[in-house]
Formats: C-alpha cells, structure tokens, sequence
C-alpha cells in the first residue's frame, strides 16, 4: 500500500527522490530452541482408560455446562461433551507452547504447576 501511495504521489520538479524502504525484521529476543519431531506424530486418537467413577464425575461437570449453556450461549466450543472437554484442556496444555502469553495458557500452566509440574 505504501508503494502505491508513494507511486502516486506527485512530486515538485527538482524534488529530491524519495524512497521508501521496507523495515527490516527484527531479531529475535529470545531464539526458540530447534522443533525437534515428536515420537508421538503419528498418533492422532488417544485412549484413557477411564473408571466409571470418574466417567460419572465427567458427565456431571458436562451437564452442569450444559446447563449453563442454555442460559448464556457464548461458548467457545459450544454444546459440551467429554470428548469436547478433553479436548478443550488439550488445546490449553497446547497454548502452554504455542502462546505463552495467552491467558488460556497462564491458566492451564497454573494447573500444572499445582500438580508439581512447573512447565
């Protein structure tokens, strides 16, 4: 956009020529490290083994936001399930890495760190 501008600009005769010039990228701050391959990239479907204890604890926190979700629609994943929450919690754990900045991953890091995980 700029180069059209200055394309159409008009200048005076016996103006001195102007030029504009891209910035240049800035250098990192802080290089991140070389991604290596995860051991893990071939698997796209993970199962947990669940007790029906905890299978039942689940579905009472679903319904709950279920219910909730009925009186203020603005959800991010809209109608939850346990499958939309483990992956929910997954994409925060994710944002850990990917935006370290992010509230979503402060949040999720917090979590983590309760448990002796200081990531």
């Amino acid at each position: 956009m700029l180069e059209c501008f200055f394309s159409l600009w008009k200048k005076k005769p016996g103006a001195p020529q102007v030029r504009h010039t891209p910035p240049r990228p800035m250098p990192a701050r802080y290089p991140l490290p070389p991604r290596r391959a995860s051991p893990l990239a071939h698997i796209t479907h993970l199962v947990i083994p669940l007790n029906s204890a905890e299978l039942d604890a689940l579905d009472a926190i679903v319904a709950r936001a279920n219910a909730r979700d009925e009186i203020d629609v603005c959800t991010t994943h809209g109608k939850m399930t346990i499958e939309r929450l483990v992956k929910l919690l997954v994409e925060d754990a994710i944002a850990i890495e990917r935006q370290p900045g992010h509230w979503e991953a402060g949040m999720m890091k917090n979590t983590l760190q309760a448990h002796g995980y200081f990531v």
